[in-house]
């Protein structure tokens, strides 16, 4: 039998829909995720196949004046990813018309991504935040990987033209968390049975920060307290939008972080992840998909 928890008391009030800053803005993202994850605590969660979600009618343009279509005014863009797992709406908490989305394989900052993210800043002054939202396991970001690791499999890709600029572009981040894996784990990091998952998942934490500087870099013209930039993972397994923790006992801690401003912040980003306890435990892991 088909169950449902009633979510329809999760924190959407109405003054929260046009927060007036971006660090609001933020906080909203994040209060949202958090309250997707708690459905997993729901009593009925195991069985539950439907949850119910806020839907003002107002939003899909329900009740409205006749023929009027309804307000476009969203306070986030979320560059994310195509993977059907990760329906940003949801996984961040909110209700229709609250956010931008544009979704591509592997989040990657390409001209049609960041052009529609430029029309969102340039036309929708309700505009305070952008986000990019990775996800673990991605496959996209697991290709760029193959395709490193194995040289001669790019070949296969050399003529798929518009496959080839994704894995192009998740490439720079691939480089750079294997640099970091042999710098926190020795030369010999390669050989462990993990270190493919390690440098997926790695990579996605390094792909999603460097977008998001990219973003930064785009926009730093418009940047302020009313527009910001900032990124983080979504965990397949845990479902909590953030990076993985410095410090206390669990592995995954809710984050929408700032971007690497200088090649420096990026290295260190890519050393300080490979050190920590989610990558460190992937690299002794049977090896599998995850």
């Amino acid at each position: 039998m088909e169950t449902s928890v009633d979510s329809g008391a999760a924190a959407h009030e109405p003054d929260d829909q046009r927060p007036a800053s971006a660090r609001r803005a933020r906080e909203l993202l994040l209060e949202g995720n958090r309250w997707f994850v708690g459905l997993g605590d729901a009593p009925d969660a195991r069985t539950a196949r439907w949850h119910l979600v806020r839907l003002d009618a107002g939003d899909i343009g329900i009740g409205g004046e006749d023929d009027a279509a309804p307000a476009h005014t969203p306070f986030a863009a979320v560059l994310g990813c195509s993977d059907a797992r990760v329906p940003a709406e949801l996984v961040l908490g909110r209700a229709a018309g609250d956010l931008f989305v544009v979704r591509v394989a592997g989040n990657v900052p390409g001209t049609w991504s960041i052009g529609s993210i430029d029309f969102a800043v340039d036309k929708l002054e309700t505009m305070r935040l952008l986000a990019v939202i990775g996800h673990t396991s991605c496959q996209a970001v697991g290709a760029a990987v193959d395709a490193y690791l194995a040289p001669a499999s790019y070949l296969g890709l050399a003529a798929q033209l518009p496959l080839r600029a994704i894995i192009d572009s998740l490439l720079p981040a691939v480089v750079c968390a294997q640099a970091a894996m042999g710098e926190v784990f020795g030369a010999s990091v390669s050989g462990r049975s993990g270190y493919r998952n390690a440098l997926v998942e790695l990579s996605v934490i390094l792909n999603s920060a460097l977008t998001a500087s990219v973003l930064r870099q785009t926009f730093a013209a418009r940047l302020g307290e009313t527009l910001d930039v900032v990124y983080g993972v979504y965990n397949l397994t845990n479902r909590v939008v953030g990076l993985p923790a410095d410090t206390g006992g669990g592995t995954w801690t809710p984050e929408l972080a700032h971007p690497p401003a200088e090649e420096a912040e990026v290295v260190a980003l890519g050393r300080d992840t490979a050190a920590s306890r989610f990558i460190a435990g992937l690299l002794d892991s049977a090896t599998r998909d995850r």
